[in-house]
């Protein structure tokens, strides 16, 4: 009987060991699985278009009326977990020119729908996309609340890198509609552009050759390595890119935003829209008090000035140029001096100009990653070599002459400056002819300035 006690209790004892066992078994299998799980990215086809835009739009946009969206019933969709992957992006809406689903195959996988839906969009045709096909856009209009509007996106493509250079360039625009807070109106726009150029948006523009600082490679080709992702398909894409503008607060605009198959309808093309990203905000709403910014023509360039009083976290100031409003370049930076509630001053010169009209803006940033845009300034800068004489320049009777060909404005102003670069002398300016009296100032060489609705020239003299 002993030994029988022995026994159950050693059954008893083997069986708990074996529950356990497959308790931990089951356990692992769940972790393992869940890990697998929140490895890949998450698609969920959508085809409700109202869902789609609420999950683009983000703060200070008010929707007017009902968007419109024309794409294949598959060729849309909602995804997240993107950063489990090699997406730049970790969540946001699909627009594509195939199957949405399509997205989380591995890059040996090839999305090729092959569709044919829609031909010739007159909007991507007028970037010269000729013969696209496999439509798929999104339009609706909106009221932004602020003077500022932004958001990101990725364009991706079965098409790298095999079709790089060839006809079939598929392509994505984001055309826009309305005011344009410097003077008319954007008529159709497209603002999908090349950071720092004017291409478009499309295989050929960037790639691992062409602006390839913008580009990531998945599907190694030839001596061209990639990532390879086995849970997102793009052979190709760009890294996460912004497209930021000026609006009019509280005016209606129309957005579309579209990409297309070109030549062919194989080898389907993405654009991933980040959630919430498109976004209207105040071009001045970090803690800044008693901001200005503003700009003149001087004689080497473009003086930028900027002045603000500021709380806690602004970390300095990117300044972005553009030739046209649309495309813009950074073209220098200056770190704020530290917090200070009384105003402080800076100052940048743009040189090398080779435009006449010149757009400028900060990009104001603090220490969370997150910045605001300051409104855009525009100044022509034409070459005024005939705007302003002054004779003699060897002067002899204590007298200089000054001639304007420019327009005199209120504040139309002469000065002088000694060799060391100090004001001795400073003259407001009413008639084209004035003649300036130069007694008082010691023999040697000086500069002449004169000034007058924001253009500046100047010219040296000699005081015998």
């Amino acid at each position: 009987m002993f030994i029988d006690e022995i026994k159950n209790s050693t059954i008893v004892l083997n069986k708990k060991c074996f529950d356990m066992k497959v308790s931990f078994i089951i356990i692992l299998y769940l972790v393992v699985c869940n890990i697998n799980i929140n490895a890949q990215i998450i698609v969920s086809p959508n085809s409700n278009t109202s869902m789609l835009v609420n999950q683009f739009l983000g703060p200070g946009i008010n929707l007017s009326g009902s968007p419109t969206k024309y794409c294949n019933s598959n060729g849309t969709g909602i995804f997240t977990n993107g950063h489990a992957t090699s997406c730049p992006l970790d969540s946001g809406i699909i627009l594509s020119t195939g199957y949405a689903s399509f997205l989380d195959r591995p890059a040996t996988f090839t999305a090729s729908a092959g569709l044919n839906y829609g031909m010739n969009d007159p909007d991507l045709y007028s970037l010269k996309a000729q013969s696209n096909t496999d439509i798929c856009y999104l339009q609706f209009n909106f009221i932004p609340d602020y003077d500022s509007l932004v958001f990101d996106y990725v364009f991706g493509s079965e098409e790298y890198l095999e079709w790089v250079g060839s006809v079939f360039n598929d392509v994505f625009g984001f055309f826009i509609t309305g005011p344009n807070p410097l003077g008319g109106n954007y008529n159709n726009v497209n603002f999908a552009v090349v950071p720092t150029t004017s291409s478009i948006v499309s295989i050929n523009s960037i790639n691992n050759i062409s602006n390839s600082s913008y580009y990531i490679n998945n599907y190694p080709t030839g001596s061209v390595p990639g990532v390879n992702d086995p849970n997102f398909t793009l052979d190709g894409y760009t890294t996460k890119m912004e497209i930021a503008l000026s609006v009019v607060a509280g005016s209606i605009y129309t957005i579309k935003m579209v990409v297309g198959d070109v030549s062919d309808p194989l080898w389907d093309s993405y654009v991933l829209l980040h959630s919430k990203s498109f976004r209207s905000f105040s071009s001045i709403n970090l803690p800044l008090d008693n901001f200005s910014f503003s700009g003149n023509k001087i004689n080497d360039g473009i003086l930028l000035e900027w002045e603000a009083a500021f709380g806690e976290g602004i970390e300095g100031f990117e300044l972005e140029h553009s030739s046209n409003g649309i495309t813009w370049e950074r073209i220098g930076y200056i770190q704020s001096s530290g917090n200070s509630q009384t105003i402080q001053k800076y100052d940048f010169v743009h040189q090398g100009i080779s435009s006449n009209w010149n757009y400028y803006r900060l990009k104001i940033l603090n220490g969370n990653n997150d910045y605001v845009y300051s409104k855009t300034i525009a100044i022509e800068y034409t070459d005024n070599i005939n705007c302003f004489h002054l004779y003699p320049t060897y002067v002899y009777n204590n007298q200089i002459t000054i001639q304007s060909n420019y327009p005199l404005s209120n504040n139309s102003r002469f000065s002088i400056f000694d060799a060391l670069g100090k004001s001795v002398l400073s003259k407001k300016i009413t008639q084209f002819v004035e003649n300036i009296d130069v007694s008082l100032l010691k023999s040697g060489w000086y500069i002449g300035q004169f000034e007058s609705y924001g253009i500046s020239k100047s010219m040296k003299f000699f005081i015998r």
